[in-house]
């Protein structure tokens, strides 16, 4: 762990690969491993790896932390399988629902996807606890955008840069 915290990824990822040779089902070096491959561009195979975690926690009877379902999200976004991930976080969703975070995680998904009106009723429904989020704005407006409802578009990427004038995102 220290090691990938100084960003020496290689070095982290030698010294789990050598716990996993002592013991293969090592859950947190299984999530680790699959957070180095994620970063150094090999999301399939992170994808692997943090399945193979959470199939050993749940093999010992233990709960599985969220943030290791949210990391299988964003790898297999990242490998590609946005309705994989997207099943992830439904999952999370279905445990804690109306979690403003999921839904923003959702609507991202859902805005790869080009399901582009169940992402403003997710990025809506952040807003209406956190008016503010400002990137919840600017997603919201790109998605206004895709559809071609250019004023509320505009409308939201405004917002977005009134609340900070240096978010350069908002398009």
């Amino acid at each position: 762990m220290a090691r990938q915290q100084r960003g020496d990824l290689a070095g982290a990822e030698a010294g789990l690969r050598a716990m996993l040779e002592q013991e293969a089902d090592h859950p947190e070096a299984l999530v680790l491993l699959g957070g180095i491959m994620q970063r150094t561009g090999r999301a399939a195979e992170a994808v692997e790896s943090i399945e193979r975690a959470i199939a050993s926690v749940a093999a010992r009877g233990r709960a599985v932390d969220p943030s290791w379902r949210l990391g299988l999200a964003a790898a297999k976004r990242d490998a590609g399988d946005l309705e994989g991930g997207l099943a992830e976080i439904e999952s999370m969703l279905a445990a804690a629902p109306g979690t403003p975070e999921l839904l923003f995680l959702r609507a991202g998904m859902l805005q790869r996807l080009d399901r582009h009106e169940e992402a403003i009723a997710d990025y809506e429904s952040v807003l209406a606890v956190a008016p503010n989020y400002v990137k919840a704005h600017n997603n919201i407006g790109v998605s206004l955008k895709a559809l071609g409802r250019l004023k509320e578009a505009f409308d939201h990427f405004s917002k977005a840069m009134e609340l900070d004038p240096k978010y350069t995102q908002a398009t």
